[in-house]
């Protein structure tokens, strides 16, 4: 009786040894079936007679035998001619340097150091000092990790963004133009201290409140419209000065008063004559604009009665999404002189795409929360914000504890960017085209660049016609920022 009759396994074996005498497979590749199957002393038998066989070879064939043995014989792992190419050089550097000199830079690859912008950028950014920086920089050299650039280099980056160097090594006299902006804003929900600030039972009762007026400077130019000088983050809190800061309520009344104030000063500043130390004179004008506002402080400053109604063209939210209407009506040229108030844009617009997302199903803007149509609203509200968690990690519309509600501007770049864009537009289940144009618009308005307006028209009006935002009443911010 054969013991192995019903082991396949054991029969296999048997066979292969036994009944074929030797192996023949002893050159295999280590990757192929047939090696794989092999016991370990099989494999191992393999090895030595392939070490055997090679002992009397020059080197480079030693290295492309190994080579071919390491590649696969299907395609999904087989080498390519150049990677094939690659991994021989490698191993020749290896034998002629030492293992250990290779392995070691792959182990602890060498510092990357910076260059003289990069390190005047992280002056900037964390505000060293001059001590500090040289500190760290000498530091960081005697532990063998020289990663920042001498500072008399750095210092040769900062002077070479002064601007006026270049204008000023061509001319004895130069006349420019200083252009910057200005706004005011206010804040509530500050904290309360015990101190006595004053007698002023006004000034105790707005302490939680402050009402800041602040100065950001843009660029500077030539008469002839040569820029010398244009700020690159004109959005940065790096580049806002305040001018004033006040314990104060924002109210229709401190809007008007505070911009007169500021008005005033700006008809009595002078242009600014200066002698460099090379003797070159420069003359200065100054031209401000208050466009550092929101859209409560513009209807207040344009007299617009309601915040449903466009400052510029004068329209209300119903006529919003009547283009025709919207394409009829001429701006004002005293509004237009404020900018649009991109401050808010991306959250104004966030807030507007989810409340489409909730709403289209129900198809009406206005619904009261006695109507049947609110419970509806309710779970598909619901069913977004659990949506938007769970595939895109935001929370939003979620009321936050004395601080307004999550929707904030990190969250609106997070699903308006090109990794999220789809995603949201099928949650919402609003067109991708529509998102795609309200981002570039966006993008557009916070860059801070100059732009022609002819590039700008970005909207489709053959797609605007039959988009399903038309049967809603639209935000007064899209409105603006769109039309």
């Amino acid at each position: 009786m054969n013991l192995f009759e019903n082991d396949k396994k054991s029969k296999d074996w048997l066979n292969t040894v036994f009944l074929q005498g030797k192996l023949k497979d002893t050159e295999l590749s280590p990757k192929s079936v047939q090696f794989i199957n092999l016991s370990t002393r099989q494999q191992l038998r393999c090895r030595r007679k392939l070490e055997a066989n090679l002992a009397e070879e020059p080197k480079p064939k030693k290295i492309k035998t190994f080579v071919q043995s390491m590649s696969g014989s299907d395609e999904s792992t087989k080498m390519s001619t150049k990677v094939a190419k690659d991994f021989e050089f490698v191993i020749d550097q290896c034998l002629q340097s030492g293992s250990t000199t290779i392995a070691n830079k792959i182990r602890h690859p060498s510092p990357q150091p910076y260059s003289p912008q990069e390190a005047l950028s992280v002056i900037i950014d964390k505000k060293l000092t001059v001590d500090t920086y040289k500190f760290l920089q000498t530091d960081l050299k005697e532990r063998n990790c020289s990663v920042f650039p001498p500072y008399h280099k750095v210092l040769e980056i900062k002077k070479s963004c002064y601007p006026l160097e270049e204008v000023q090594n061509a001319t004895q006299e130069l006349y420019c133009i200083f252009e910057g902006s200005w706004g005011f804003d206010g804040s509530s929900g500050q904290a309360l201290y015990k101190q006595n600030l004053g007698d002023d039972d006004d000034e105790l009762s707005n302490e939680n409140s402050l009402f800041a007026t602040t100065f950001i400077p843009l660029k500077i130019s030539t008469k002839d419209s040569h820029e010398l000088w244009l700020n690159p983050t004109p959005q940065s809190y790096r580049s806002c000065r305040p001018l004033r800061i006040q314990y104060k309520k924002e109210t229709t009344e401190l809007i008007k008063s505070e911009k007169k104030i500021v008005d005033d000063q700006i008809t009595q500043l002078k242009p600014l004559s200066a002698k460099t130390s090379k003797g070159y004179t420069i003359h200065a004008e100054c031209v401000l604009y208050l466009i550092v506002i929101d859209g409560k402080v513009l209807n207040i400053i344009l007299d617009t009665p309601s915040q449903l109604r466009c400052p510029f063209c004068g329209i209300t939210s119903t006529q919003f999404n009547k283009l025709e209407v919207c394409y009829e009506k001429i701006p004002r040229k005293e509004a237009l002189m404020h900018g649009i108030s991109p401050l808010h844009a991306w959250i104004r617009v966030l807030e507007f795409l989810l409340k489409l997302g909730y709403k289209s199903e129900v198809k009406t803007w206005r619904i009261p929360q006695t109507s049947p149509e609110y419970q509806l609203l309710e779970q598909r509200k619901k069913y977004v914000q659990t949506q938007i968690r769970k595939q895109i990690g935001v929370l939003v519309d979620v009321v936050k504890p004395n601080s307004g509600t999550t929707n904030d501007g990190n969250a609106a770049r997070t699903l308006l960017s090109d990794k999220y864009r789809q995603t949201f537009s099928e949650i919402i289940n609003i067109e991708k085209w529509l998102l795609d144009d309200l981002h570039t618009i966006l993008i557009v308005l916070s860059c801070g660049l100059p732009f022609g307006i002819k590039e700008f028209k970005v909207i489709n009006s053959t797609n605007i016609k039959n988009c399903k935002v038309l049967s809603f009443s639209f935000m007064c911010t899209y409105h603006k920022s769109t039309i």
